[in-house]
């Protein structure tokens, strides 16, 4: 749908409405790897990315903190979440963050074959660079 959408100009929300699946991360498989130390690995295991016929968003993913290197530990696990509102130039999509405690998250990313790439910041605390977070349409 993406493809016939998007071939006359610009992609609108209506052109896209609904639910997407995290399939890749940094093109790679889930559960992916973000960090790794002596004692810890966290990975990304999932998300999704819905997105609305009015142009509001939310995107989610989860990530889990395995410490049982270091010896009798749990997993830890979190989500981070972004909500907000989206619009095209193109096929390029801008993610513009609700405000939260006075901070806006703003994201991009691009509408690739029928879903999306997504860069979004690592939850490590490495800056950069960006997450290449790749969705699938849930069928």
């Amino acid at each position: 749908m993406l493809l016939a959408a998007g071939c006359g100009g610009s992609l609108e929300p209506g052109d896209v409405a609904g639910s997407y699946r995290l399939t890749t991360v940094d093109a790679g498989p889930l559960p992916y790897l973000v960090l790794a130390t002596v004692e810890c690995d966290e990975h990304i295991a999932g998300g999704t990315l819905t997105l609305s016929a009015d142009g509001g968003y939310f995107l989610a993913y989860g990530t889990a903190l395995d410490c049982s290197r270091a010896g009798p530990g749990e997993v830890v696990t979190s989500e981070r979440g972004y909500s907000g509102v989206f619009h095209f130039e193109g096929r390029h999509i801008y993610l513009v963050g609700a405000e939260q405690q006075g901070l806006r998250v703003n994201l991009e990313g691009d509408a690739r074959g029928d879903g999306f790439v997504i860069l979004a910041p690592r939850p490590a605390a490495e800056p950069e660079p960006a997450l290449e977070l790749g969705f699938e349409p849930v069928r």
